[in-house]
């Protein structure tokens, strides 16, 4: 392994300070980062259009028009459509309001038709559609309005529907806001322009909005995400919390071992938001129904006859506690077949030798899933080491998903691809994202990637905030650092830490169920989950003989019995040297 100091440590600076300016906190504002206020909200009127969709939707309800919400097909367009399904709702109950979700894992304005068949007056689109111009015009031409709330990129604003769009409106700074942001919003402009007092206001709804940003991966240095994600855990966290979303509240039980005692942007990001993706990606269209519909207050509560295994004729559970199983069966299901066919693929890549080259490339014939193919990719890179493609021929393209693996070769393989000037796109985050080639050059890229790159030399990097040696160890430090955890998000990493020259003798290592391996280190617990085999023995395998060794690994905190304590989530490690005790 590799290390390298992300900055140089300042020695006037906390080890709070020295990690937020690592990450563009400016220092200056870092107080006010950690201590956000309602003032560092945006105005909804600094949106374009905002005002006028007020007034559209206004107008709609007074009419007593037919209502249309589209269910966009992840986390973000499930919380987005909900919060505004369950506003409306609730101020305005009269409302003649439909929602309808994908048939399959799609975006924006794709089930066209049966718009068209059901004669609404006002179609409105949360979490996409602002440049689908020719249904825009399509809606149009047959008297509908259609009402877009967005948040992604578009060349210009829609001629033909009504746009609320923060990348298209110059004056609202905050450019990472998702989409359930934007609803948010438009629900506030409610609240604000009504004649009557909201029986449930925007803010009240705060527990979707948190939910929706963190599990769309914005930047969290924003101060205005930042706020509303705080304000949202503030509600999650809090039991007696006015107006919190009975379905989130169940998952929150069900997964409360793994979230732990608090639920932070982290625990939502891998305990919440993957058990609604499951749904979007491999679930069937009833499935992805189902589960939005338990977003719903109106429904969110009603008995249902119980599906649990060993019920009886006659027994009940309510939609929530079924939609929280049904997920987590999907998840399962989801999960058993990634992994049959990453066994499948990864048989093929050991037997053709396939691993010598410089990515690992899957071309799956169109036999998988293809909202698989991305957690597949993900699988591949992990194991071999390399950035990883899992695509299929689709109408003439070569498209799918890539994974980068972060090394001293590259540490942004987007980057790389789009430098090479032969994709049609590759869009997302820097080691997860969509591609498509043309299949003459996709050969291209695979002939230039195996001559220009060498991953026989690869080893991991770890960029870290701080590097200390065994004689420095602070458990305080420890704890300060892990008492962060409500604050990391996309931007905003978990920091690695390095301790150099940690001396393990035989009593102070434990192997524990799973193969964990736990180190004591100056009274800090050091934890490395899924140790490799053989590690136990090989550190310090007498009672004569310390491993002095250097770990690279995460602060976390750990609450047991009442008490808090700062603890090490191992990373990675070298043996650098032994000790002969005497």
């Amino acid at each position: 392994m590799q290390v390298n100091l992300i900055n140089e440590i300042n020695p006037n600076y906390t080890a709070t300070e020295q990690i937020l300016t690592n990450r563009g906190i400016p220092y200056d504002k870092i107080n006010a980062y950690l201590n956000t206020t309602d003032s560092d909200i945006n105005s909804f009127l600094d949106l374009n259009n905002m005002e006028a969709a007020v007034k559209m939707l206004f107008k709609h309800l007074k009419c007593n028009s037919r209502i249309l919400i589209q269910v966009d097909s992840d986390v973000d367009g499930f919380t987005s459509a909900a919060l505004l399904y369950n506003y409306l709702r609730a101020n305005y109950p009269n409302a003649r309001m439909d929602y309808q979700v994908h048939d399959q894992k799609r975006h924006g304005l794709d089930m066209i038709d049966s718009i068209y068949q059901n004669k609404y007056d006002l179609i409105i689109v949360p979490d996409a559609g602002s440049n689908e111009y020719e249904k825009h015009k399509e809606l149009k031409d047959l008297n509908i309005d259609c009402l877009v709330l967005d948040h992604h990129d578009a060349p210009y604003e829609s001629e033909f529907a009504l746009v609320v769009n923060n990348q298209l409106s110059e004056r609202y700074e905050n450019k990472d806001l998702s989409g359930v942001g934007i609803v948010w919003q438009l629900c506030r402009a409610m609240d604000h322009f009504s004649i009557e007092e909201p029986n449930r206001p925007a803010d009240s709804y705060l527990d979707l909005v948190a939910v929706g940003l963190v599990a769309d991966m914005v930047d969290v240095r924003s101060f205005e995400t930042r706020r509303l994600i705080d304000k949202g855990l503030e509600i999650i966290n809090n039991p007696h919390a006015r107006g919190k979303n009975i379905f989130l509240t169940k998952i929150v039980e069900k997964q409360s071992y793994s979230l732990g005692s608090e639920v932070t942007p982290t625990g939502i990001a891998f305990y919440i938001a993957p058990l609604i993706n499951a749904v979007v990606r491999v679930g069937t269209h009833e499935e992805r129904i189902f589960i939005f519909e338990c977003f719903l207050d109106e429904i969110a509560s009603e008995l249902l006859p119980s599906t649990k295994k060993g019920s009886k004729p006659g027994d009940t559970e309510t939609r929530v506690e079924q939609g929280v199983r049904i997920a987590g069966n999907i998840k399962n299901r989801q999960k058993k077949e990634q992994d049959r066919v990453a066994k499948i693929f990864g048989q093929h890549i050991d037997q053709e030798y396939l691993d010598n080259n410089s990515l690992i490339v899957l071309d799956t014939g169109g036999t998988v899933a293809k909202d698989l193919n991305g957690l597949i990719a993900n699988q591949m890179q992990a194991k071999y080491k390399r950035p990883a493609l899992v695509v299929s021929e689709v109408d003439g393209y070569i498209e799918g998903s890539a994974r980068g693996y972060e090394s001293n070769i590259m540490k942004d393989f987007k980057e790389y691809i789009n430098n090479s000037g032969l994709a049609e796109f590759a869009e997302g985050h820097p080691n997860a994202f969509g591609v498509r080639f043309t299949k003459e050059n996709f050969k291209k890229f695979i002939e230039f990637s195996n001559k220009d790159l060498d991953y026989g030399n690869a080893h991991k990097e770890y960029d870290v905030d701080f590097i200390i040696d065994y004689e420095d160890l602070d458990s305080d430090m420890i704890l300060e650092i892990a008492k962060l955890e409500k604050f990391w998000g996309t931007g905003l990493k978990e920091p690695f830490i390095m301790f150099k020259n940690v001396v393990i003798d035989k009593t102070k290592k434990f192997l524990m169920k799973g193969n964990t391996l736990k180190l004591i280190v100056k009274d800090i617990p050091c934890i490395k989950f899924k140790a490799p085999e053989g590690v136990f023995d090989e550190l310090a395998p007498n009672e004569y003989t310390s491993s002095i060794i250097d770990i690279v690994g995460k602060p976390n905190l750990n609450v047991f019995n009442g008490q808090t304590i700062g603890q090490i989530f191992i990373e990675d490690y070298n043996i650098v040297g032994t000790k002969v005790n005497f």
